[in-house]
């Protein structure tokens, strides 16, 4: 924002939202298995020993899973993997939630629902352009209010009506709840129904699909038989309905669509009832049935591989519970630590090990190497702020969030857990950090185990607060107890070791655009001018590091300015979610007069390194290392792994270090408003922060090309004066090398639009050939190199008039549709008053007759307003 110098000026009240462009934004699937015990993969219980713990449990093996396996041995292994609850519908709702089910009233299987005031990953990820999918269980709501369908659904029942189109989902195929294994049309033992009023036959939950007309429907798209169901049906296996739709989904969004998907596969095995075509709730039924959900993930991973989007694919999995009562291997001796929890204590609707710790996996190919196993705690609440964080999305009306971003664990860069996890079921309650776990599972008495030391909750430290490990024992009893009245009452639980922010300004009375000032408590990353949610105003020139920022904030009218950085707008280097922050100040009564600008910002149409050998992209082995595989420089790691670098390198052996950066930006989309002014943006990694050297911009005198002739040259052709964009080794923080830049190349970027230069692009270099020092630049996200371009929204014209009344013209870029309001005040201390209102027009000029205008008064000061 800038000040008018004229006495002539306009205000225009907007306010405009500045979303960052994401490169390659990773495609992301959820998978969950329901009932799916932590020893039931093979890749756990190939090793299953009996309670000696050495004798092999006759039934080692029991399950194979080949694809778990290969994905736990190819990703991210989390040995300790906690569902949110120890039933079906509250861990549901944390994965999309990021918050504790008793938060949204969803405090059991069956009870409560997914209220349209909860932020969901399918809402989020749908704006910032994912298509997204839903497919198997849903469980979080009913799907009609027209029918009796499956545990709730009925005619007239309303209240729990909330159905996955009305949470962010572009298709589904859903289930209210449960349904067997195979047929799921099919009572158990019953023939193929004949249609949904078969009720000999019919299992009684429909699938259904989104409904068409989408808005104010009762009920979705009820899927017939024909379709679950076909005769003959060679198979039946649900697992192959839910992942056949996923499988649709998945290839139309990246064949047709070109978009990164969300698909949630939520698979209903090895839920009871577990059918078996020739055998019902036996042992065979259910290895039956798990082996059959591991064949449909398998399938869901090569389809990745032919699609070519595996590498780039966060694929998840985990189960939502442990394993149910009564459905157990086929040689089990003790269900309280059986096979099926991997020799853990208890099992579904325990708040012990058995009921929460389940699988967990999650492959990435491109951003996780194999063979990883951790031991670090992780919860299904955790999905949210994770994606919130790879992807740099806030929510700005974001509830309290319970869960942490695991970004930091699956970088490497944390090998601990921030926060505690807290669980709540009815009367069972259970508080849980790394090492310990504090848990009362329904008798009333609290008992507190050592993790660590006896991860089957053998035998417990402390007991209702004796006889030993009071300390502790007191100390989580005191964090549980203020995290539950935080989940009655809604409000957010920060845990000592989360960021919290205070925003401030110097200024006292704002009289026009003042500085606001971020402080966290500690260093975050992802923070981003557009995570700023500002009423009656708008933001602009953000900067800042680590745990200070800095942003201008420009008052669109009078009265009360309100700027909120929402919950989990940052994460600290743990993955603790920033608190919110909020500042209210009051704006000017009488606003001097200032043009407000709009902002865009137009992502890189090309961009390429080249090095001093001219080898595109300049690829010498010990750049690569240094930017493009992520490697630690001088002992501080590189945050990302970028194909757009600049280098200069000490010494003639090593030339051909020396690379420089070629980048073009597509100008034809901009309004014909002029541009104010213009600023190439960027966040960049500095190899260290000791050697002196200082970036520079050349705008190009000669074509060049990503992919043919003529291709970009080192010592490629410039013209004009370059534009110094400061040094590159200082203002970085202890252990972190980057740092925002911001150059101002207005003047490159006029010559171009006035025809005075072709734009060909932009060159980046180092001042010198011969210091060893260079930058990496952000491949994604808002600190991706854009180039920012301000542009006023209103231009005013006054024309002074000779003859009677000395009339004074004035003349705005009005449109059609739009009512403007003109005022005026001699003295800039008055109130403004009306001269006259008027509708928009292209090219609109209005003039009016004042005798007093100039003849008379040294000056007036006048203003064009855009009304409501």
């Amino acid at each position: 924002m800038i000040q008018a110098r004229s006495i002539l000026s306009c205000l225009l009240l907007v306010i405009l939202a500045l979303v960052p462009t994401m490169a390659q934004q990773p495609h992301i699937i959820l998978c969950m298995a329901d009932d799916m015990g932590w020893g039931d993969p093979s890749y756990m219980n190939t090793t299953a020993v009996l309670a000696d713990g050495i004798t092999p449990h006759p039934d080692r093996g029991w399950i194979q899973t080949p694809n778990l396996d290969t994905m736990a041995a190819n990703g991210l292994r989390f040995d300790r993997f906690y569902a949110a609850a120890p039933v079906c519908s509250p861990t549901r709702a944390s994965c999309l939630t990021g918050r504790n089910p008793y938060r949204q009233g969803i405090t059991g299987a069956n009870t409560g629902r997914l209220e349209t005031g909860e932020s969901t990953l399918a809402e989020l990820l749908s704006s910032a352009g994912y298509a997204t999918g839903h497919f198997g269980k849903w469980h979080l709501g009913t799907l009609t209010t027209l029918r009796k369908d499956s545990n709730r659904g009925n005619i007239g029942n309303t209240s729990d009506y909330a159905p996955p189109w009305e949470h962010g989902y572009d298709q589904c195929l859903v289930t209210e709840a449960k349904v067997p294994t195979h047929f799921p049309y099919r009572k158990t033992g019953a023939g193929r129904p004949s249609s949904f009023n078969d009720s000999a036959n019919f299992y009684g939950t429909y699938y259904w699909r989104n409904p068409v007309p989408l808005l104010g429907a009762l009920e979705g798209s009820a899927v017939p038989i024909s379709e679950i169901d076909p005769n003959p049906n060679p198979n039946g296996d649900d697992s192959k309905v839910v992942v056949d739709e996923a499988i649709a989904f998945i290839q139309d969004a990246v064949n047709n669509q070109g978009k990164p998907f969300f698909a949630v596969v939520w698979f209903h095995s090895p839920h009871k009832p577990v059918v078996d075509p020739l055998q019902t709730g036996s042992a065979a039924g259910l290895i039956r049935a798990t082996e059959d959900l591991d064949a449909e993930i398998g399938r869901l991973r090569d389809t990745l591989t032919s699609l070519g989007v595996r590498s780039n694919t966060m694929f998840w999995v985990c189960s939502d519970n442990g394993p149910e009562d009564g459905v157990n291997a086929p040689n089990e001796s003790s269900t309280t630590r059986s096979i099926r929890s991997g020799g853990l204590f208890r099992r579904k609707r325990s708040l012990h090990e058995g009921g929460l710790r389940v699988p967990g996996i999650l492959e990435w190919p491109d951003r996780i190497p194999a063979g990883r196993i951790t031991s670090v705690p992780a919860c299904t609440s955790d999905y949210y702020p994770t994606i919130l964080d790879y992807l740099e999305l806030s929510v700005a009306d974001q509830g309290p969030l319970d869960g942490i971003s695991l970004r930091p664990l699956i970088e490497g860069t944390s090998n601990s857990r921030s926060a505690p996890i807290g669980f709540r079921y009815p009367s069972k309650k259970s508080w849980m950090n790394e090492q310990y776990k504090l848990i009362d599972d329904g008798g009333g008495s609290w008992a507190l185990y050592d993790l660590l030391a006896d991860p089957g909750e053998q035998s417990p430290i402390s007991t209702n607060g004796n006889p030993s490990a009071t300390g502790v024992y007191t100390a989580l009893l005191a964090e549980y107890t203020t995290w539950a009245a935080s989940l009655g009452a809604d409000t957010a639980y920060i845990h000592p070791s989360a960021p919290e922010v205070v925003l401030s300004t110097s200024a006292t009375d704002i009289n026009g655009p003042f500085v606001l000032n971020t402080q966290f408590s500690e260093a975050v990353h992802g923070l981003d001018l557009s995570d700023f949610v500002v009423e009656n105003g708008t933001a602009s020139q953000f900067s800042g590091n680590t745990d200070t920022y800095t942003l201008t904030i420009t008052p669109s009218g009078t009265g009360e300015v309100r700027i909120k950085l929402p919950i989990a707008a940052a994460f600290d280097d743990e993955g603790s979610p920033s608190g919110a922050g909020t500042l209210v100040v009051t704006g000017p009564t009488n606003p001097p007069p200032f043009t407000l600008l709009a902002t865009t910002y137009l992502t890189l149409s090309a961009g390429q390194t080249v090095d001093s050998e001219n080898d595109v992209p300049g690829d010498d082995d010990n750049n690569l290392l240094k930017f493009t595989q992520g490697t630690v420089n001088d002992g501080v790691a590189n945050p990302y792994t970028s194909s757009l670098f600049v280098r200069s390198s000490s010494g003639a052996t090593s030339a051909d270090r020396r690379v420089r950066a070629l980048v073009r930006f597509d100008l034809s989309s901009l309004s014909a408003m002029p541009v104010a002014e213009a600023f190439l943006v960027f966040n960049a990694h500095s190899l260290n922060d000791m050697n002196a050297l200082e970036i520079e911009v050349h705008a190009l005198a000669a074509d060049w090309s990503a992919s043919g002739l003529p291709v970009p040259l080192y010592n490629h052709p410039i013209t004009g004066s370059h534009v110094n964009g400061g040094t590159i080794h200082t203002g970085l923080a202890a252990g972190d090398h980057t740092r925002d830049y911001r150059i101002d190349i207005t003047d490159m970027v006029h010559d171009w639009i006035d025809g005075v230069s072709t734009n060909y692009g932009i060159q980046l270099r180092m001042n010198t050939d011969n210091v060893n020092n260079g930058i990496g630049i952000a491949p994604s996200g808002g600190g991706s190199i854009q180039l920012e371009i301000v542009q006023p929204l209103l231009v005013i014209h006054a024309v002074e008039r000779t003859g009677p009344g000395n009339d004074l013209e004035l003349s705005w870029n009005s449109q059609p549709g739009e009512r403007y309001r003109v005022e005026v005040r001699t003295v800039l201390t008055d109130p403004w008053q009306t001269l006259l209102t008027l509708d928009g027009a292209a090219g609109q000029t209005t003039s009016y007759s004042d005798p007093n205008a100039i003849a008379t008064l040294p000056r007036r000061y006048y203003r064009v307003l855009l009304l409501p």
